[in-house]
């Protein structure tokens, strides 16, 4: 099938949909990353560690070119990770699933 938008360009349309390649994909988890952060800060919340957000693009594919390449840099190294959130799956009220999977491919 012909692409009705350049693949390579965000589109949006008059209604604010989004076509390009990815913008369908599980961005959701990653805007609820982001909103916490942003109640955190507007309710002036100190946390006892620095909060870092890394957003990969190849996580579904072993991570290769993204976080695996990362964690072998001296920057990554300085951030003292404590530990990470994958993009994980949402759920449709207040309950949060929460898992432990070691998939990392390094």
């Amino acid at each position: 099938s012909e692409w009705k938008y350049p693949p390579f360009d965000a589109y949006m349309d008059e209604n604010g949909d989004i076509y390009a390649r990815g913008a369908q994909d599980t961005k959701d988890i990653a805007i609820q990353y982001l909103e916490a952060i942003k109640r955190l800060k507007n309710d002036n919340v100190t946390l006892p560690r620095t909060l870092h957000i890394t957003i990969m693009t190849d996580e579904e594919s072993g991570s290769a070119q993204g976080m695996k390449v990362f964690v072998n840099t001296t920057e990554f190294k300085t951030l003292n990770v404590g530990f990470a959130l994958d993009e994980g799956q949402t759920t449709p009220g207040d309950t949060i699933l929460a898992s432990f999977v070691d998939k990392r491919a390094w």
